[in-house]
Order: structure tokens, then sequence, then C-alpha cells
């Protein structure tokens, strides 16, 4: 059963290749929980893309700031989901259109169907997290490694490389050093979801080992902490991926 406040994605989309800043990904969070309120009854133009009416005050919630508002719903009809994996390769934007009824203060925003699809045709494999944390969340950074760690909460944790982290935060030509990318990348999430943990705020964070290979850092292994984490089970894929991963540093299949 979908719990309010609750927002539900495809795993595709959760391990996407992508890049948004805070302000972009809570418009995208609140355009998700707009997708899954109105589910089937929203208008659909002639080619199958869903139209939503979002007030002023709804996105408001993203930033109070009208000017960056505007701005980042401009940027996000540029911006895209990249998705990889062994079915299919896919890149789609989430905005096709946008527009600013000022007299009524009402934003329409047109979603490409193939976007609507993964946000309303749930598959099996989803990433249930609590739209009020992410939405008050103030780093990219902890955007993503809370739905990480909602993801694979039940499994404990997960072991990711580098390559792959970065590759999937579009940082390859960022943080060339993993000192840098360790303290301008890691830990700033580390650090957020951690306090707000403490607090009382947050559901879930994340405690990291760095392993070695050489005298370099080649993966992480994420420990992830959570609070009631006995509302669903892992999926059979999400365990796969996760067993996957850990053979995969174990015994170094990409050189072996």
């Amino acid at each position: 059963m979908m719990q309010k406040g609750v927002l539900y994605q495809d795993n595709r989309i959760t391990q996407a290749r992508y890049e948004f800043t805070v302000v972009e990904k809570r418009i995208i969070y609140l355009i998700i929980n707009e997708i899954r309120s109105k589910m089937i009854g929203a208008n659909k133009d002639l080619f199958g893309d869903l139209v939503l009416d979002l007030s002023h005050e709804q996105l408001s919630k993203a930033s109070h700031n009208y000017n960056q508002v505007q701005s980042s719903v401009k940027k996000l009809i540029t911006k895209f989901y990249e998705f990889n994996d062994e079915n299919e390769w896919m890149v789609v934007s989430i905005i096709n259109k946008a527009k600013h009824r000022k007299k009524d203060s009402t934003w329409q925003i047109t979603v490409d169907r193939d976007m609507v699809a993964k946000f309303v045709e749930l598959a099996k494999n989803y990433t249930a997290y609590n739209l009020t944390i992410a939405m008050s969340l103030r780093s990219e950074y902890s955007q993503r490694f809370y739905e990480y760690c909602c993801q694979y909460k039940n499994a404990g944790g997960l072991r990711i490389t580098i390559e792959d982290l970065r590759f999937k935060l579009k940082l390859e030509k960022k943080y060339s050093r993993y000192a840098s990318l360790k303290l301008k990348v890691i830990d700033v999430a580390y650090k957020e979801l951690k306090s707000m943990y403490d607090r009382g705020e947050c559901d879930v964070y994340f405690e990291y080992t760095e392993i070695k290979s050489g005298r370099s850092v080649d993966s992480l292994s994420i420990k992830i902490i959570a609070k009631n984490t006995s509302e669903s089970e892992m999926t059979i894929d999400d365990i796969m991926y996760f067993l996957r991963s850990e053979f995969e540093s174990l015994y170094d299949t990409d050189k072996k």
C-alpha cells in the first residue's frame, strides 16, 4: 500500500546518471509527487505527454526566490536522465515545456510520456523515500545518497566503485583527486544525513569504509543505518545487484 508523504520511483531512476542542482531536484520531487497523486486523472496532450498544473505556492517549496524557480524550471528542459542497463540505453528529459500563467499564479509543466511511465507505471523494483526529508536536504549530493540509502536500507548497505560513483553523479571532470571527492561530495552527504538523523529529522544515514587497490581508494563499502527498516522486503533484483557488485569488487572481474 502506498503511504502518504512517501514517493516511489523506479530503481532505474535512483541509479540513473544525472546532475541536478538542489532546487532543480526539489522541483523534480514536486513533479513526481503531483504525478503520483493524479495518476491517471491528469490531462494528456495528443502525443501522450502529461500536462500538470502546479501552483506557485507548491513550487515555492523548492525555493522562495521566484527568479531561482524560473531559472531552474528553464534549465530542467535542457537536462535529462540517462538510463543504461542490460535492457536499454535511453536519454530522456523530464520537462518538455513550461509556462507560468502569472494572473492565476499557476505553472503548467509538460512531462515527457516516457518519464511519466517510469513514475506512474511503477516497476516491482522501486525506491521509496520520504518527500519531506528529500525536500529539506540542502546538498544535491545528500539528495543522491539519501535515495541510495533508501533503496538499499533493507540490504544493510552496498559497495560502489569510485569510478561508478563519479559516472552516476557526472563528476568525471570535477574533483579528479579522491581527497577532493571525499571532502566536497561524500562527506558533505554523510555529515548532513547523519546530523539530521541524530536530530530525528531523517530516517536513514550511512557510514562508509574506503576499499583500496594498492595505495588508491578504489571503492566504498557503505553501511546504511535506518529506522523502521521492516516496511518492505528487498527485491530479488536488488539482492542480485548487491551481490554482483560485491563479487565484482572482491574478484576484480574487470581485470580477470
